[in-house]
């Protein structure tokens, strides 16, 4: 499976109209990736590596970088489902992800999803990631009129960049 095979899995996994004017949040767990592609022969390790390499325009060197490409102009593109839910989706596993560190430290449970050191703390542009949890917020509220269900972007502590996906 690529990026958008598993980005659309998650939209339709948490978006659909039995979850209309509900909220929706985005939980990710190691449980739902296994169950959602199980039949497709996939498992954790294949979605992180899918949303490593990401959807093929998003071409830069960074993962970040990657992630705002696929959120960048998505509309113009045609396509069904905001191609960028897969990065968020990373984003909250990270938030559960086991390290040697404080169970409060986000960024090595990250780093370590991505295989990167994780003593380095936040990545690369993560401090945009902001954009795509607030289009996602805008794509279910008004744009799909919370047909599919109502995401909305909240700021758990006092971190807008960690409190989005720990809102979850």
């Amino acid at each position: 499976m690529d990026y958008l095979d598993w980005n659309d899995l998650l939209v339709k996994h948490y978006f659909d109209s039995s979850m209309a004017a509900r909220e929706v949040l985005l939980y990710v767990n190691d449980e739902i990736i296994s169950r959602l592609g199980e039949p497709y022969g996939a498992k954790v390790p294949d979605f992180i590596a899918a949303v490593k390499k990401g959807p093929e325009w998003a071409t830069k060197d960074k993962f970040c970088q990657r992630a705002l490409q696929a959120y960048n102009k998505w509309r113009e593109r045609g396509l069904e489902y905001p191609p960028y839910v897969g990065y968020l989706a990373l984003f909250v596993l990270a938030a559960i992800t086991k390290t040697d560190y404080a169970s409060y430290s986000y960024y090595p449970g990250l780093r370590k999803l991505l295989d990167e050191p994780q003593d380095e703390g936040m990545l690369y542009r993560f401090d945009k990631m902001y954009l795509l949890w607030d289009d996602l917020e805008t794509w279910s509220r008004e744009e799909k009129h919370e047909e599919l269900g109502r995401f909305v972007a909240r700021i758990r502590g006092g971190w807008i960049n960690v409190g989005l996906p720990r809102s979850q």
